[in-house]
């Protein structure tokens, strides 16, 4: 099961996230994203947008980390994103409006992107 993020601190590769609390949950999202190689979105037909969709964050060590679409930190989150080369921006605006359960994978490590 992956860990679940709460807030965001400091800065990453991608570009700098506005100083925020310490995460609530114990994880250093700012440690996420320094080792990201793959971001995916969960989303499910059950409830609002807000509780039916996760941001799914791979670290180069295998771990998982999932931040909701309604925690105050995927605002941040979606910013620096945006900010990685090949980051697929058009593919998150249609999962906002599904209704359908799926996991879409949205951006890859340009080292790891060639492998399935």
């Amino acid at each position: 099961m992956p860990r679940t993020a709460a807030r965001s601190a400091g800065s990453s590769p991608g570009g700098p996230l506005p100083a925020r609390a310490a995460l609530a949950a114990g994880i250093d999202l700012t440690g996420v994203l320094d080792n990201l190689v793959e971001v995916a979105a969960w989303t499910s037909a059950d409830g609002q947008l807000q509780e039916h969709a996760s941001f799914l964050l791979r670290t180069v060590d295998g771990q998982w980390t999932a931040v909701e679409f309604a925690d105050p930190a995927a605002t941040e989150l979606v910013a620096h994103l945006g900010g990685l080369a090949g980051f697929d921006g058009r593919l998150l605006f249609e999962l906002l409006g599904s209704r359908s359960r799926r996991i879409v994978t949205l951006w890859r490590h340009p080292a790891i992107a060639e492998t399935p």
